[in-house]
Protein backbone atom coordinates (compact mmCIF):
# COMPACT_ATOMS: atom_id res chain seq x y z
CA UNK A 1 0.00 0.00 0.00
CA UNK A 2 2.87 2.49 0.56
CA UNK A 3 4.44 1.88 -2.60
CA UNK A 4 0.85 2.69 -4.68
CA UNK A 5 -0.08 5.38 -2.39
CA UNK A 6 3.25 7.14 -3.17
CA UNK A 7 4.12 6.37 -6.13
CA UNK A 8 0.87 5.96 -7.91
CA UNK A 9 -1.61 8.60 -6.44
CA UNK A 10 1.33 11.04 -4.70
CA UNK A 11 0.38 10.82 -1.24
CA UNK A 12 2.15 13.50 0.83
CA UNK A 13 1.64 12.79 4.19
CA UNK A 14 1.50 9.22 5.21
CA UNK A 15 2.23 7.39 8.54
CA UNK A 16 2.29 3.66 8.85
CA UNK A 17 1.66 1.78 12.94
CA UNK A 18 4.57 -1.25 12.73
CA UNK A 19 6.25 -2.01 15.73
CA UNK A 20 8.47 -3.78 13.47
CA UNK A 21 9.18 -1.38 10.92
CA UNK A 22 12.57 0.87 11.21
CA UNK A 23 12.73 4.62 10.59
CA UNK A 24 11.72 5.90 7.15
CA UNK A 25 12.73 8.75 5.73
CA UNK A 26 9.45 8.75 2.60
CA UNK A 27 7.01 8.21 5.69
CA UNK A 28 6.27 8.66 9.50
CA UNK A 29 6.88 5.56 11.42
CA UNK A 30 4.62 4.49 14.59
CA UNK A 31 4.57 2.04 16.75
CA UNK A 32 0.93 1.32 17.33
CA UNK A 33 -2.40 2.47 15.34
CA UNK A 34 -3.58 4.11 18.11
CA UNK A 35 -0.94 7.38 17.19
CA UNK A 36 -2.71 7.45 13.57
CA UNK A 37 -6.23 8.92 15.47
CA UNK A 38 -5.19 12.08 13.44
CA UNK A 39 -5.42 10.59 10.03
CA UNK A 40 -7.90 11.23 7.82
CA UNK A 41 -7.70 7.89 5.80
CA UNK A 42 -6.74 4.92 7.65
CA UNK A 43 -5.50 1.34 5.80
CA UNK A 44 -6.38 -1.24 8.26
CA UNK A 45 -3.78 -4.27 7.34
CA UNK A 46 -2.92 -5.60 10.47
CA UNK A 47 -4.10 -9.17 11.68
CA UNK A 48 -7.63 -10.00 11.18
CA UNK A 49 -7.70 -10.73 15.27
CA UNK A 50 -7.36 -7.35 15.69
CA UNK A 51 -10.08 -5.56 12.84
CA UNK A 52 -12.60 -5.07 15.49
CA UNK A 53 -10.59 -3.42 17.78
CA UNK A 54 -9.13 -1.10 15.13
CA UNK A 55 -12.52 -0.10 13.68
CA UNK A 56 -14.03 0.25 17.20
CA UNK A 57 -10.75 3.27 17.52
CA UNK A 58 -10.98 4.51 14.13
CA UNK A 59 -14.97 5.14 13.79
CA UNK A 60 -15.26 8.67 15.09
CA UNK A 61 -11.70 9.72 14.37
CA UNK A 62 -11.23 8.86 10.27
CA UNK A 63 -12.97 9.96 7.82
CA UNK A 64 -12.73 6.88 5.75
CA UNK A 65 -11.48 3.00 6.19
CA UNK A 66 -10.10 0.39 3.89
CA UNK A 67 -10.29 -2.74 5.88
CA UNK A 68 -7.76 -5.51 4.47
CA UNK A 69 -9.82 -9.04 4.48
CA UNK A 70 -11.04 -10.96 5.35
CA UNK A 71 -13.50 -8.34 7.58
CA UNK A 72 -13.84 -10.38 10.69
CA UNK A 73 -12.83 -14.34 11.57
CA UNK A 74 -16.29 -15.36 11.61
CA UNK A 75 -19.66 -14.15 9.63
CA UNK A 76 -21.05 -13.40 13.27
CA UNK A 77 -18.09 -11.09 13.76
CA UNK A 78 -18.02 -9.40 10.25
CA UNK A 79 -21.64 -8.47 10.63
CA UNK A 80 -20.50 -6.64 13.82
CA UNK A 81 -18.02 -5.08 11.90
CA UNK A 82 -20.82 -4.18 9.42
CA UNK A 83 -22.67 -3.06 12.55
CA UNK A 84 -20.32 -0.41 14.07
CA UNK A 85 -19.53 1.41 10.20
CA UNK A 86 -23.21 1.47 10.05
CA UNK A 87 -23.99 3.79 13.06
CA UNK A 88 -20.87 5.74 12.25
CA UNK A 89 -20.06 8.44 9.61
CA UNK A 90 -17.00 7.06 8.24
CA UNK A 91 -16.88 5.68 4.76
CA UNK A 92 -15.89 1.75 4.46
CA UNK A 93 -14.86 -1.06 1.95
CA UNK A 94 -12.99 -3.80 2.54
CA UNK A 95 -10.09 -4.25 0.55
CA UNK A 96 -10.51 -7.40 -2.11
CA UNK A 97 -7.96 -7.19 -4.83
CA UNK A 98 -8.99 -10.01 -6.89
CA UNK A 99 -11.83 -7.72 -7.69
CA UNK A 100 -9.90 -5.90 -9.25
CA UNK A 101 -7.16 -6.91 -11.39
CA UNK A 102 -7.21 -6.35 -14.93
CA UNK A 103 -8.19 -10.37 -16.44
CA UNK A 104 -10.65 -10.14 -14.17
CA UNK A 105 -12.16 -6.67 -15.44
CA UNK A 106 -11.92 -7.72 -19.28
CA UNK A 107 -14.18 -10.67 -17.88
CA UNK A 108 -17.14 -8.44 -16.62
CA UNK A 109 -17.35 -6.69 -19.37
CA UNK A 110 -17.46 -9.98 -21.77
CA UNK A 111 -19.95 -11.19 -19.50
CA UNK A 112 -22.88 -9.57 -22.09
CA UNK A 113 -21.54 -11.08 -25.61
CA UNK A 114 -22.04 -14.71 -24.35
CA UNK A 115 -25.20 -14.58 -23.79
CA UNK A 116 -27.59 -16.18 -20.76
CA UNK A 117 -25.05 -17.86 -18.48
CA UNK A 118 -25.35 -21.12 -18.07
CA UNK A 119 -22.22 -21.93 -15.35
CA UNK A 120 -19.95 -20.70 -13.39
CA UNK A 121 -16.73 -22.44 -11.85
CA UNK A 122 -13.50 -21.42 -10.30
CA UNK A 123 -10.25 -23.39 -9.37
CA UNK A 124 -8.12 -21.32 -6.87
CA UNK A 125 -5.68 -23.41 -5.72
CA UNK A 126 -1.92 -22.68 -3.90
CA UNK A 127 0.91 -24.80 -3.27
CA UNK A 128 3.63 -24.82 -0.37
CA UNK A 129 4.44 -26.84 2.57
CA UNK A 130 4.42 -23.55 4.47
CA UNK A 131 0.98 -22.53 3.70
CA UNK A 132 -0.11 -24.96 7.15
CA UNK A 133 1.10 -21.67 8.77
CA UNK A 134 -2.21 -19.87 7.85
CA UNK A 135 -4.53 -23.20 8.98
CA UNK A 136 -3.54 -22.77 12.83
CA UNK A 137 -6.66 -21.71 14.20
CA UNK A 138 -10.17 -22.49 12.65
CA UNK A 139 -10.09 -19.72 10.15
CA UNK A 140 -9.21 -21.92 6.88
CA UNK A 141 -8.77 -21.76 3.37
CA UNK A 142 -12.13 -20.68 2.42
CA UNK A 143 -12.22 -17.43 4.38
CA UNK A 144 -8.22 -16.30 3.32
CA UNK A 145 -8.48 -17.33 -0.27
CA UNK A 146 -11.94 -18.49 -0.98
CA UNK A 147 -13.49 -14.81 0.14
CA UNK A 148 -11.90 -13.58 -3.51
CA UNK A 149 -13.80 -16.69 -5.40
CA UNK A 150 -16.86 -15.95 -3.29
CA UNK A 151 -16.98 -12.17 -4.02
CA UNK A 152 -16.53 -13.12 -7.66
CA UNK A 153 -19.24 -14.92 -8.01
CA UNK A 154 -21.56 -12.32 -5.98
CA UNK A 155 -20.43 -9.59 -8.57
CA UNK A 156 -20.99 -11.94 -11.72
CA UNK A 157 -24.36 -12.75 -10.02
CA UNK A 158 -24.92 -9.19 -9.65
CA UNK A 159 -24.23 -8.28 -13.14
CA UNK A 160 -26.51 -10.99 -14.42
CA UNK A 161 -29.49 -9.96 -12.51
CA UNK A 162 -29.17 -7.18 -9.46
CA UNK A 163 -32.36 -8.06 -7.95
CA UNK A 164 -31.90 -12.02 -7.83
CA UNK A 165 -30.10 -13.76 -4.80
CA UNK A 166 -27.21 -16.06 -5.20
CA UNK A 167 -27.90 -19.14 -3.09
CA UNK A 168 -25.88 -21.37 -1.09
CA UNK A 169 -26.72 -25.06 -2.53
CA UNK A 170 -23.72 -27.06 -0.50
CA UNK A 171 -20.51 -26.20 1.00
CA UNK A 172 -17.87 -29.22 1.96
CA UNK A 173 -14.95 -27.89 3.71
CA UNK A 174 -11.76 -30.89 4.27
CA UNK A 175 -8.80 -31.16 6.06
CA UNK A 176 -5.81 -33.59 6.38
CA UNK A 177 -3.32 -32.23 3.95
CA UNK A 178 -1.55 -30.78 7.00
CA UNK A 179 -1.28 -32.77 9.79
CA UNK A 180 -1.76 -30.68 12.77
CA UNK A 181 -3.89 -27.76 10.96
CA UNK A 182 -6.82 -26.52 12.21
CA UNK A 183 -8.67 -25.18 9.93
CA UNK A 184 -9.33 -26.43 6.56
CA UNK A 185 -7.23 -26.87 3.94
CA UNK A 186 -9.76 -27.58 1.08
CA UNK A 187 -13.35 -26.11 0.66
CA UNK A 188 -16.13 -27.22 -2.79
CA UNK A 189 -19.10 -25.99 -2.91
CA UNK A 190 -22.19 -25.22 -5.50
CA UNK A 191 -24.19 -22.02 -5.34
CA UNK A 192 -27.35 -21.21 -7.66
CA UNK A 193 -28.65 -18.37 -9.40
CA UNK A 194 -32.18 -19.27 -11.39
CA UNK A 195 -30.47 -21.16 -14.19
CA UNK A 196 -26.85 -20.43 -13.38
CA UNK A 197 -24.65 -22.84 -11.47
CA UNK A 198 -21.60 -21.85 -9.96
CA UNK A 199 -19.08 -23.93 -8.70
CA UNK A 200 -15.99 -23.08 -6.70
CA UNK A 201 -13.43 -25.67 -5.49
CA UNK A 202 -10.16 -23.51 -3.31
CA UNK A 203 -7.36 -25.10 -2.06
CA UNK A 204 -4.30 -25.46 -0.03
CA UNK A 205 -1.87 -28.15 -1.17
CA UNK A 206 0.72 -29.82 1.16
CA UNK A 207 3.78 -30.25 -1.61
CA UNK A 208 5.57 -27.88 -4.46
CA UNK A 209 2.80 -28.04 -7.06
CA UNK A 210 -0.84 -27.72 -7.67
CA UNK A 211 -2.16 -30.33 -10.15
CA UNK A 212 -1.24 -28.41 -12.98
CA UNK A 213 2.56 -28.89 -12.21
CA UNK A 214 2.94 -25.15 -11.26
CA UNK A 215 2.64 -23.57 -7.35
CA UNK A 216 -0.42 -22.07 -8.09
CA UNK A 217 -3.96 -23.37 -10.44
CA UNK A 218 -5.87 -20.18 -10.84
CA UNK A 219 -8.66 -20.72 -12.98
CA UNK A 220 -12.07 -18.79 -13.34
CA UNK A 221 -14.94 -20.72 -16.43
CA UNK A 222 -17.87 -19.07 -17.50
CA UNK A 223 -20.09 -20.85 -19.86
CA UNK A 224 -22.75 -18.91 -21.34
CA UNK A 225 -25.49 -20.27 -24.42
CA UNK A 226 -23.47 -18.02 -27.12
CA UNK A 227 -19.78 -18.31 -25.34
CA UNK A 228 -17.28 -18.69 -23.08
CA UNK A 229 -15.02 -16.77 -21.28
CA UNK A 230 -11.88 -18.37 -20.04
CA UNK A 231 -9.81 -16.38 -16.97
CA UNK A 232 -6.25 -17.37 -16.11
CA UNK A 233 -5.51 -15.13 -12.71
CA UNK A 234 -2.85 -12.58 -12.55
CA UNK A 235 -2.20 -13.40 -16.52
CA UNK A 236 -5.07 -13.74 -19.01
CA UNK A 237 -8.39 -13.29 -19.84
CA UNK A 238 -9.68 -15.49 -23.29
CA UNK A 239 -13.28 -15.17 -25.28
CA UNK A 240 -15.14 -17.62 -27.05
CA UNK A 241 -17.96 -16.15 -29.38
CA UNK A 242 -19.31 -18.71 -32.35
CA UNK A 243 -16.34 -20.98 -31.56
CA UNK A 244 -13.29 -18.98 -32.08
CA UNK A 245 -11.20 -18.20 -29.08
CA UNK A 246 -9.60 -14.67 -28.94
CA UNK A 247 -7.36 -12.61 -26.07
CA UNK A 248 -9.20 -9.76 -24.22
CA UNK A 249 -6.54 -9.38 -21.98
CA UNK A 250 -2.51 -10.52 -21.60
CA UNK A 251 -0.42 -9.31 -19.00
CA UNK A 252 2.65 -8.07 -19.95
CA UNK A 253 5.19 -10.33 -18.37
CA UNK A 254 3.45 -13.57 -19.51
CA UNK A 255 2.09 -16.62 -18.18
CA UNK A 256 2.35 -17.13 -14.89
CA UNK A 257 4.28 -20.18 -14.09
CA UNK A 258 5.54 -19.61 -10.11
CA UNK A 259 3.76 -18.13 -7.11
CA UNK A 260 1.82 -14.99 -6.98
CA UNK A 261 4.49 -11.87 -7.63
CA UNK A 262 3.86 -8.51 -6.57
CA UNK A 263 3.98 -6.85 -9.89
CA UNK A 264 0.68 -8.85 -10.42
CA UNK A 265 -1.34 -8.55 -7.58
CA UNK A 266 0.25 -4.59 -7.15
CA UNK A 267 -2.56 -3.59 -10.30
CA UNK A 268 -5.19 -4.83 -8.32
CA UNK A 269 -4.17 -3.14 -5.51
CA UNK A 270 -3.89 0.02 -7.92
CA UNK A 271 -7.39 -0.15 -8.89
CA UNK A 272 -8.90 -1.18 -5.36
CA UNK A 273 -7.36 2.29 -4.14
CA UNK A 274 -8.71 4.21 -7.07
CA UNK A 275 -12.23 2.62 -6.75
CA UNK A 276 -12.11 3.31 -2.77
CA UNK A 277 -11.12 7.12 -3.27
CA UNK A 278 -13.62 7.18 -5.79
CA UNK A 279 -16.22 6.19 -3.11
CA UNK A 280 -14.83 8.33 -0.69
CA UNK A 281 -15.43 11.32 -2.66
CA UNK A 282 -18.78 10.74 -3.96
CA UNK A 283 -19.89 10.42 -0.56
CA UNK A 284 -20.66 6.56 -0.42
CA UNK A 285 -20.85 4.89 3.30
CA UNK A 286 -20.63 1.15 2.96
CA UNK A 287 -18.87 -0.35 -0.02
CA UNK A 288 -20.26 -3.65 -1.53
CA UNK A 289 -17.48 -5.50 -0.61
Amino acid sequence: YVDVLQNVFAVSSLSVADPLLSASKSFKVCSSYTELAQCDIVIIAHPTELHVEAVEFFRSKAKALLIEKPLGLTYEESEGIVSILAQSRVTAMCGLTGLYHPEFRAMYTLLPQIGAVTHVREILHEASPELQIYLQNERGVLTINGIHTLHRFWKIAHLLSPTETLRIEGVSLKKGAFPGAVGEDRATGVLRLAGSTFQFDVAYVNGPNCANGWPIEYVTEIQGTHGAIRVTGWERCDSSIGGRWENAYAHPDGPLHGTSQYPRIRLGIIEQVRDFFRFFREGGRLHHT
